[in-house]
């Protein structure tokens, strides 16, 4: 999602930023507020979605496909990568779940080491 034109136009500069979305999507869409860009200004290798003004705030916006994104084939995740995902997720999953318990284990660590 670009809010900007500043924002659109800087990613554009820089393809390999969206590298990854687009090697494990059918499609890429770039999602912007309706005018914010012109269809010609949409690389080849992308699609643009607004949403109607009249949804724009609303919470289910309808969509307009005003530069369609063109079909393309994809690559299967590898294992590293769906590894990586799962270390991620298991790794914030942990520090969450077990922050209080380590919270208060610092806490009794530090009234035996004080007394």
């Amino acid at each position: 999602m670009k809010l900007t034109r500043s924002d659109f136009l800087k990613d554009v500069k820089q393809p390999l930023k969206q590298r990854g979305a687009r090697l494990f999507s059918d499609q890429f869409f770039f999602v912007t507020p309706p005018g914010l860009l012109k269809p010609e200004e949409i690389p080849d290798w992308a699609g643009l979605l607004e949403p109607y003004a009249d949804s724009f705030f609303s919470n289910w916006a309808t969509w307009s496909v005003v530069v369609p994104a063109p079909i393309r084939s994809k690559d299967a995740p590898s294992w590293p990568w769906w590894s990586a995902c799962c270390a991620v997720k298991r790794s914030s999953f942990m520090r969450k779940k077990y922050a209080n318990s380590v919270s208060a284990m610092d806490h009794a660590v530090l009234r035996v080491r004080d007394k």
